[in-house]
């Protein structure tokens, strides 16, 4: 299986096109150097944005050149422990370390301070308000000061469970009912989020965790907000269920051997009501995961019923989802936003891109 952490690169060069500003590339910082932030800062390191700071608390990373961290040639940018007044040099920021606002809170805020826009992988910053509305305010209330942006965004939360459904209802004249549906194949994902979902747990010890709130993938109730929002519906509840996943025989991944009767995933169950269920959302990550994929099925007028087979690539698609917001960020007025404050194509479809384009083939509609 391949460690996500040392991913190739891909052949030809990175589709993302540098946002630029009056001929001006803006300069990048990362904030956090996990197993995502690493991958990001490989990803833009690979594109033709510049990366002017590189920020991590481990004292180990702290002095190692950036590029060499991540797999890459020497970038020239030295790690350091924490944000100073280098953070001016910068216009924006992705930050990259935790799920909770409440700990990302102080690192976002100083990275606000400096004055520059922030793209963050936490998940519960994808739809703030939800459980940390006094937090959201003073984060979008520094932000509207600065004249500079924050978005939370990734693959889930962030696309595949509400930006996609969201988008999709645009193409009914009625939405009853919307179920956003996600099952991971666990082997090929990283050993960080294999230990998050509980592999070779015993089931007791599991459900324990679960009623301490330890267990479980955080964002699904960001997600089922952000689908509320865009449908322009309160709803009344949002009701979680997390249940674990048991091994039937012996199964292996690069990290974990799970035997029989021990936890080879999970599942979580999710359902928003506005008077009746009207959104629903199930994942599971699991071992051994029977038909991976991703879906949307939405009963209305007309219904939809899309299905991605196998599934995004978390990991890389949350990368992709964070360079494709950077345009959007840096053309944005300002403020706390959300996915669904971006629009497909910040720049529109301008012609200029089509001046060169010959039509060719058959057929007098040429």
């Amino acid at each position: 299986m391949t460690d996500t952490n040392i991913l190739p690169t891909p052949p030809g060069k990175i589709l993302i096109q540098p946002y630029q500003a009056d001929g001006m590339k803006p300069r990048m910082g990362i904030f956090g150097l996990g197993s995502m932030g690493c991958l990001i800062a490989r990803a833009v390191l690979d594109s033709e944005y510049e990366i002017t700071i590189a920020v991590d608390s481990d004292p180990e990373k702290a002095g190692q050149d950036l590029g060499s961290l991540v797999g890459r040639e020497s970038a020239g940018v030295r790690v350091q422990e924490s944000l100073d007044e280098a953070g001016r040099e910068c216009d924006l920021f992705i930050h990259s370390t935790c799920s909770r606002l409440r700990d990302a809170f102080p690192q976002v805020s100083s990275i606000l301070e400096s004055g520059c826009n922030v793209i963050s992988t936490c998940e519960e910053l994808s739809y703030p308000y939800l459980r940390n509305r006094e937090l959201s305010k003073r984060l979008d209330s520094t932000a509207v000061d600065l004249g500079v942006t924050i978005l939370g965004t990734g693959v889930n939360p962030g696309f595949l469970l509400d930006a996609l459904p969201a988008f999709l209802t645009g193409t009914c004249t009625v939405v009853d009912s919307v179920h956003a549906s996600r099952t991971v194949e666990a082997s090929l994902r990283r050993e960080p989020l294999q230990r998050k979902i509980g592999l070779g747990m015993d089931p007791e010890e599991f459900r324990t965790k679960t009623e301490r709130g330890e267990m479980g993938h955080i964002g699904l109730f960001e997600s089922c907000a952000l689908i509320a929002s865009a449908l322009g519906l309160e709803l009344s509840e949002i009701r979680q269920d997390i249940s674990p996943v048991i091994a039937d025989e012996e199964v292996r991944t690069d990290f974990f051997c799970i035997s029989p009767g021990q936890v080879r995933g999970l599942r979580q169950d999710l359902a928003g009501t506005a008077g009746e269920v009207k959104i629903r959302m199930d994942l599971e990550m699991s071992v051994g995961a029977q038909d991976p994929g991703d879906s949307v099925r939405i009963d209305g007028d007309p219904p939809v019923d899309l299905f991605i087979r196998n599934g995004l690539h978390g990991d890389r698609a949350t990368v992709g989802r964070v360079l494709s917001s950077i345009e959007g960020v840096m053309l944005s007025t300002g403020g706390l936003i959300t996915v669904l404050d971006l629009p497909p194509s910040p720049r529109g479809a301008r012609g200029r891109l089509f001046e060169k384009t010959r039509l060719t083939g058959t057929g007098r509609l040429l």
